[in-house]
């Protein structure tokens, strides 16, 4: 008889603790899918703060392992990533650009500067295509001549023979067309691009603030939802702490 009742009183407890770490276990899922949403919405946030834009600051992803559709676990693992590592990067230690391929100046365009094609595409192509803005310019608006004002550190990259348009995206130029030859209407040395030497990127993000401000947001969320499943299962223990 003593047996029997140690043997129940067994296995109401093993179903009770295994029903328990079950519930934690999907508490702790979800917990984990909370900090990782919420974390991703400050790091997102600081971009923006940074004046980085809209398209940089999407490129913040979270991640939670494992997959909770496959399994579940008491101890998840989240992760952050972006899809603009360089730049977050450069940002967020800061960085100096310097010239590559033998090259002795940084070309840095101005608002004048044709984007090539490919510019459009985020991220991936964006080295590419800024690396080829120059070429682009001049198969638009011809060969552009350099500036180098006397005693200063930079130069200029600029345009000459156009003349002014306006059109779905504002005051623009192209070449100038005869008529406008003809009636006075040319403009030169219009400013494509900014020659430097080199180009420094002060920091401006402050992803170890909030890698802390996550760690201890994190903390809170698992203790709150492991205590949560410990008052809906042992509601006497809980009285008593």
């Amino acid at each position: 008889m003593s047996l029997g009742l140690d043997l129940a009183i067994m296995g109401d407890l093993t179903a009770d603790i295994e029903a328990t770490l079950a519930d934690m276990e999907t508490a702790a899922m979800a917990a984990a899918d909370e900090i990782a949403d919420w974390g991703k919405q400050q790091l997102r946030q600081d971009i923006i703060g940074a004046g980085l834009g809209q398209n940089v600051a999407r490129s913040w992803r979270s991640v939670v392992w494992p997959d909770k559709r496959n399994a579940s676990t008491l101890g998840p693992t989240i992760g952050w990533y972006s899809k603009a590592p360089q730049i977050i990067e450069a940002f967020a230690y800061g960085a100096e650009i310097v010239p590559a391929n033998g090259s002795r100046f940084l070309a840095i365009p101005t608002e004048h500067a044709p984007p090539p094609p490919n510019m459009r595409s985020r991220f991936g192509r964006f080295a590419v295509s800024r690396a080829k803005r120059v070429e682009a310019a001049e198969r638009k608006y011809g060969r552009l001549r350099y500036v180098f004002p006397r005693g200063k550190r930079f130069g200029l990259l600029v345009a000459d023979g156009l003349m002014a348009t306006r059109g779905k995206r504002g005051p623009g130029f192209r070449r100038a067309s005869d008529a406008a030859r003809r009636g006075g209407r040319v403009i030169n040395g219009v400013v494509m691009f900014v020659l430097v030497p080199r180009a420094i990127i002060q920091r401006r993000l402050n992803v170890g603030r909030i890698e802390d401000m996550i760690e201890r947001e994190g903390v809170a969320r698992f203790a709150a939802a492991f205590d949560r499943i410990t008052q809906a299962h042992f509601p006497e223990y809980a009285e008593a702490a």
